[in-house]
C-alpha cells in the first residue's frame, strides 16, 4: 500500500510523452549553452533557472511555464507551483506555438572562429557541419585545425615551422642571457671602480693629514734648535 500511495503522489505529464514521471525523467535533456543574439522576452524565461525556457512544460492547473528538468527537480521537493504555490500534480507539454517561437530564436554559433547566426532549431545540425570547428590534427602534430584547413595541412611543414620558431626563440633567449650577464658584470666593475675611488680618496686624505702633521713636527723641531 505504501508503494502505491507513493506512486500516486508523483507528478505525471499528460500528452505524448507518457503518463508516469519515470517515463519523463528518462526523456529529460541537458540544456545547451546558447549565445542568444538578443535577450529573450521575460515571459519566455524559466523562473526557476532564470534562463531561456528549454524543453518547456506547464503546470496544468495554473499554466505556468518552466523548463522540464527544472520543474521536475522542483516537484521532487515540493508539490506546489514554484510561482503561485498552487498544488501541482499534472504537467503538460507547452503549446506548439511557444515551442516554435523558441526554436526560431537566433543564436550565435558556439565555435570561437565562426560568426554564423542560426536559429535554435538549426544549431545542432550547423555545429555538426560548421567549417570553423577546431580539432586536433589526427596525423600526430597535435595542431588545432579548422575543418577547412585539414585537407591542405602538412604536419612536416608545421613541425619545421615550429622548429624554426624554437631556434629563433632560443637565439633570442641566448642573446638576452648574454646581455643580462654583460649588464651584471658591468655593474660589478662599476661597483669595484667606485669602491677603489672611495679608497683612493681615503688614502689621499690620510696622506694629506700625515703630511700636515709631519710638517708641523718639523717646524716645532726647528723652533727648538739653538740659533
Amino acid at each position: 500500500m505504501g508503494d502505491t500511495a507513493s506512486k500516486d503522489r508523483r507528478p505525471i505529464i499528460s500528452g505524448q510523452r507518457g503518463t508516469g514521471v519515470d517515463a519523463t525523467t528518462n526523456d529529460i535533456h541537458e540544456r545547451p549553452q546558447y549565445r542568444l543574439v538578443s535577450p529573450p522576452p521575460e515571459e519566455f524565461t524559466c523562473s526557476i533557472c532564470t534562463e531561456l525556457l528549454f524543453d518547456p512544460v506547464e503546470i496544468s492547473i495554473c499554466d505556468h511555464l518552466f523548463c522540464r528538468k527544472c520543474v521536475t527537480d522542483w516537484l521532487k521537493r515540493s508539490r506546489t507551483c514554484p510561482e503561485c504555490r498552487t498544488p501541482a500534480t499534472f504537467l503538460r507539454e507547452a503549446n506548439r506555438n511557444l515551442r516554435n517561437f523558441l526554436a526560431n530564436l537566433s543564436v550565435h554559433c558556439p565555435e570561437e572562429f565562426c560568426d554564423d547566426i542560426v536559429t535554435i532549431a538549426e544549431l545542432e545540425q550547423h555545429v555538426k557541419t560548421c567549417r570553423n570547428v577546431q580539432t586536433l590534427c589526427e596525423k600526430g602534430c597535435e595542431q588545432l585545425l579548422l575543418k577547412s584547413e585539414r585537407k591542405h595541412h602538412d604536419c612536416l611543414q608545421k613541425l619545421k615551422h615550429l622548429l624554426l620558431e624554437e631556434r629563433t626563440h632560443g637565439k633570442d633567449r641566448m642573446m638576452q642571457q648574454k646581455e643580462t650577464l654583460i649588464q651584471e658584470l658591468q655593474k660589478v666593475i662599476n661597483d669595484q671602480a667606485r669602491t677603489m675611488e672611495e679608497h683612493e680618496e681615503i688614502l689621499e686624505a690620510a696622506l694629506s693629514n700625515f703630511q700636515g702633521k709631519n710638517d708641523l713636527l718639523i717646524k716645532e723641531n726647528e723652533s727648538l734648535m739653538p740659533t
